[in-house]
């Protein structure tokens, strides 16, 4: 008998080991793939999400920086070491002032400048661009070249005064909207009226006044102005003042709301920040009269409204080498940064729980499983259901819920199909749509999940299915160790 039991243990050891081997073989091959549901969607921040619900990568950003730059280059670009101070800068949007002859020729000298930078940053993303049209001479116009998409450009000729008459822009000044991380950043490029005395300050005034209205009209929207304001900044009243006086009273609308004068003109939706100033209180940042030192000032600028200000990371004016030889003006230029501009519904795990069958006369229950990336419960999140039948009418609903989002509908007895898909919200203005999936009708109804705890544990993100996983490969293990066992009960009573 003793030598049956050492050859027993014997035997279990040579039948358990291989056997839990292929146990750990298939855990290894069940633990390695990326999708662990069919019906799993797994977000990031760094993907960029359409509203058809594909995935695509996201151009344009290194370290999640964005360096964006205005640069009055004078006459049109007369002198072509402008573009130099554009090389040694490398900005991701450029406004440039002072393009008056880029329309010519059907845009001529638009295209050759962009194709000349993207020829020089053949690695980095390709700049598109647009322009002013219609401009009569060399000093006005303004354009765009930018890394990211540019969804909207218009020109405005005219803008509404506080009494609601119109007046006409001395240069016409450019509004696009360029779409960064899921996100449209709504430009405008302005060159004010030029040249010292009364009548001139009050022309920018003016300007300025209908410039703010138009801000206003867009809404509480991310806005950035940039360009030749041809004025000085309240903010600088430390600085030297030069022999031509452009006045204060467009900027000081801008940045002093509180003003006993200019307050009056000030935005009634927006709270305005000079980003140069903000960024170096300590820095005269002289943006004209390098070449004459008599005219020495800050006229140039960069403003941004307040839902932007918390992005900034740095600021500079004329600090290249060839800054002092390109234009009279100086560039002025920010980097901000921009990943958290990604709509927050990106950084969720999404878990579809909705059954893949259902009967006729039956309720049928949508249901999705939401986790922020941390498996914790997002917040204020809004879900959307649209479903139809064969080939008939959308019906749109809201679903209600905290982790799991559900609504249940009749399922009728006339329908062989059941097409849906959800859409998610989360605190920003973009939804993102899921694949569209269906539902054969007619059927059992049969859950599409085995194990309804994979959206109840808190401690668990969403859409990893990993209950699910564990509970094959438990019972995977479980099976091959009966089997070896069995086969060791008969090795033994032999």
């Amino acid at each position: 008998m003793v030598i049956s039991h050492r050859r027993g243990r014997k035997n279990l050891g040579a039948v358990i080991l291989p056997s839990l081997f292929t146990a750990l073989i298939l855990m290894l091959i069940f633990n390695s793939g990326v999708n662990y549901h069919n019906n799993s969607v797994v977000l990031s921040k760094k993907e960029k999400i359409d509203l058809t619900g594909q995935v695509s990568e996201r151009n344009g950003v290194v370290d999640n920086e964005v360096k964006i730059m205005t640069y009055n280059i004078g006459d049109s670009g007369w002198d072509p070491t402008w573009k130099d101070v554009v090389k040694e800068e490398n900005p991701d949007i450029l406004v440039c002032i002072e393009t008056g002859d880029w329309d010519n020729n059907d845009n001529e000298e638009l295209e050759s400048y962009t194709s000349h930078f993207n020829d020089h940053f053949y690695r980095e993303d390709p700049y598109e661009s647009r322009c002013v049209q219609g401009v009569d001479y060399s000093s006005g116009g303004s354009a765009v070249l930018s890394r990211f998409p540019i969804t909207y450009f218009e020109q405005v000729s005219v803008v509404k005064l506080d009494d609601g008459s119109s007046y006409d822009m001395m240069h016409s000044f450019m509004h696009c909207a360029v779409e960064i991380n899921n996100m449209e950043i709504h430009l405008l490029g302005v060159h004010l009226k030029a040249m010292s005395g009364y009548w001139n300050e009050w022309q920018r005034e003016w300007e300025m006044e209908g410039i703010i209205n138009f801000m206003d009209g867009l809404g509480d929207v991310p806005i950035m102005l940039l360009g030749d304001l041809n004025c000085y900044s309240p903010e600088d009243e430390d600085m030297p003042e030069p022999e031509e006086g452009l006045g204060y009273g467009p900027m000081t609308m801008i940045v002093q709301p509180g003003d006993s004068y200019y307050g009056q003109y000030s935005s009634e939706v927006h709270y305005f920040t000079d980003v140069y100033r903000y960024l170096n209180p300590d820095n005269y940042g002289f943006t004209y009269g390098h070449k004459n030192p008599d005219f020495i000032s800050r006229i140039d600028f960069i403003i941004i409204n307040s839902v932007l200000e918390d992005r900034l990371i740095s600021s500079t004016a004329g600090d290249t080498p060839s800054a002092d030889t390109g234009s009279d003006h100086y560039s002025v230029d920010v980097i901000m940064d921009m990943l958290d501009l990604i709509d927050p519904v990106l950084d969720l795990s999404l878990f579809d729980l909705t059954p893949i069958k259902a009967d006729h006369g039956e309720n049928l229950t949508f249901r999705i499983g939401i986790a922020n990336s941390t498996g914790d419960r997002p917040q204020n999140i809004n879900v959307h259901l649209e479903y139809w039948f064969d080939s008939g009418p959308h019906v749109n609903l809201s679903l209600n819920g905290t982790r799991s989002y559900s609504r249940t509908v009749l399922i009728p007895k006339d329908r062989d199909k059941l097409y849906y898909r959800f859409s998610i919200n989360s605190q920003g203005e973009n939804w993102v749509n899921t694949d569209m999936r269906s539902i054969e009708l007619g059927l059992e109804a049969e859950d599409n999940n085995t194990d309804e705890n994979n959206i109840g544990n808190p401690d668990q993100e969403i859409g990893r299915g990993l209950i699910l996983r564990i509970g094959i490969i438990s019972s995977l293990m479980c099976l091959v160790i009966v089997i070896a066992l069995v086969k060791y009960l008969k090795g033994s009573r032999s």
